[in-house]
């Protein structure tokens, strides 16, 4: 079984996270400080170097001001059945 960071479902959720603080208006850094870690946590969860959890999920969610049920159900429908 592929380590689920390396899978297209982890791709698509980074990723979507990614377009979101784009669009926020955010830079990495900006969005370290709202989720209390460094930016480089967020460049490495960006290229795909680190796996986020539900946990921090939500907290990405809720710093860019987006309902995490929401865009949890929005990617579920896109998600590949790997």
């Amino acid at each position: 079984m592929t380590k689920t960071i390396f899978t297209e479902a982890n791709r698509l959720i980074v990723g979507r996270l990614r377009e979101e603080r784009e669009r926020s208006g955010l830079h990495q850094e900006d969005l370290a400080h709202l989720v209390k870690r460094h930016q480089s946590w967020v460049s490495r969860l960006e290229n795909l170097q680190y796996r986020l959890d539900l946990v921090e999920f939500c907290q990405i969610c809720r710093a860019l001001k987006i309902d995490p049920v929401d865009l949890f159900s929005d990617l579920v429908k896109i998600l590949p059945e790997e």
